[in-house]
């Protein structure tokens, strides 16, 4: 895909790295602090979340001529995002809007390049609307369709753990060829203000 420009220079350091995440959110006093907060999925509150918990871990590397396809990180980006869910301030997600923005720079493409999105939003009515005005502030060219999964639908909120969740689900898809394409964009936000993005694709080494 020729949007995506060569690799560069890695720091020199230990060959493979595990990044790990356990959470859980089963806990009653967890529970009831989001309950409070009308967080969570009940009979009474649609607009919520179901609680869960997870473990994940990624092993991380360089790329290698020879390997078979995998994803290959090609950029990242970070963003702070002020009007938070719990604050009274407009949301424009700005945070968000600017972690895409980095993490596609980082990668050399436009969000027209890519072929569907991942994100960790759980049910949340505010995160759905942070993702959509996030895109309609940077997409520029008209797409059929740009598919937005969120894996928590099916193992619930597992807090710190769905990072990990995220990329078994794309590689899998990928993987399997029942993706919608092979370059992806994944978006993270946390309950305070921290918002991430990645571009991925599921290639071999550039050469």
């Amino acid at each position: 895909m020729p949007c995506f420009r060569r690799g560069g220079s890695y720091e020199e350091g230990l060959p493979q790295v595990i990044v790990a995440g356990v959470d859980s959110l089963l806990a009653a006093p967890t529970i009831q602090a989001y309950e409070e907060r009308d967080l969570v999925l009940t009979s009474q509150n649609s607009d919520g979340f179901i609680p869960g918990e997870a473990a994940s871990a990624v092993l991380v590397q360089a790329p290698r001529r020879g390997a078979p396809p995998r994803l290959i990180c090609r950029g990242l980006g970070f963003g702070a995002e002020q009007a938070t869910e719990d604050s009274e301030q407009p949301l424009r997600a700005d945070g968000l809007t600017k972690a895409i923005r980095d993490a596609l720079a980082d990668a050399g493409c436009t969000l027209g390049d890519l072929d569907f999105r991942i994100t960790d939003i759980a049910g949340s009515q505010y995160r759905f609307k942070e993702a959509t005005l996030a895109l309609s502030r940077i997409l520029r060219t008209r797409k059929e369709e740009f598919d937005l999964w969120h894996p928590a639908d099916c193992v619930g909120e597992v807090g710190a753990t769905i990072g990990g969740v995220m990329i078994a689900v794309a590689d899998a898809a990928c993987r399997e060829e029942y993706s919608k394409g092979n370059h992806i964009l994944f978006h993270l936000g946390n309950d305070d203000d921290k918002r991430a993005a990645m571009v991925f694709s599921f290639a071999e080494r550039e050469t």
